[in-house]
């Protein structure tokens, strides 16, 4: 997580404000690395006071921000992580009229589980079935 994913910064569009970028980026790390609105508000407006000082101009955009997450325009994004659920899967994972139903449930188990950071043992050598 950074403070460009959570105010949606295009990094492409500040290649000319590399020195404001560094110190948003340091703002945000000696606020304790902020996520909720009002928080990122006080470090937009930290990081611009410092370019101010500096003599560093800004990229619009944390103004435009700033002003998007006061009147509740913009919300932070976040890091969004959630788990498959297997009878999802499972519905797009359909039967398949060449491989047996098992070695599609097998599949599915390994992918969950592999998601899921879980490391479990494959289906021993010999037990799959032949043509």
């Amino acid at each position: 997580m950074n403070p460009e994913h959570l105010l949606g910064l295009d990094p492409e569009m500040m290649t000319n404000h590399d020195e404001a970028m560094e110190i948003l980026q340091t703002t945000w790390v000696e606020q304790n690395r902020p996520t909720a609105a009002d928080e990122l508000i006080r470090t937009l407006g930290v990081t611009m006071d410092r370019c101010q000082r500096r003599g560093i101009i800004w990229p619009r955009i944390f103004l435009k921000r700033k002003g998007e997450l006061q009147r509740g325009e913009f919300n932070p994004r976040t890091e969004i992580r959630t788990l498959p659920n297997p009878d999802s899967v499972r519905f797009t994972a359909p039967s398949h009229p060449k491989i047996p139903q098992e070695w599609i449930d097998q599949a599915i188990a390994q992918s969950v589980a592999d998601f899921e950071g879980h490391s479990r043992e494959r289906a021993p050598k010999g037990t799959r079935k032949s043509k």
